[in-house]
């Protein structure tokens, strides 16, 4: 069944967008690190900045829904960004 068309944000402090774009591109899973009208730029998400978020800013990745989007899309996203972000956190520990 078709999921509502909708967009939904991530952010974390310690992840930048440009890394989670990368390891979900290598999931097979599209995503972007800001909004729409900022395609191909690298740079914190002035969303977030305006709504006074600055520490999550440079952590903000856009996932976006389309009339095409089923359940199960979301809950690939979800599962490549919830490995990946495990395999991040993991790196992190044996670096320190």
């Amino acid at each position: 069944s078709r999921s509502p068309s909708t967009t939904l944000c991530v952010a974390v402090p310690d992840w930048t967008s440009e890394l989670q774009v990368i390891a979900l591109d290598l999931a097979g899973v599209m995503v972007s690190a800001g909004a729409a009208c900022s395609s191909g730029k690298v740079k914190p998400s002035r969303v977030l900045n305006a709504m006074g978020l600055e520490a999550l800013a440079a952590g903000g990745l856009r996932a976006s829904g389309g009339w095409a989007s089923t359940e199960g899309h979301w809950n690939a996203f979800a599962d490549a960004w919830l490995a990946a972000r495990e395999r991040q956190v993991a790196r992190k520990r044996s670096a320190a």
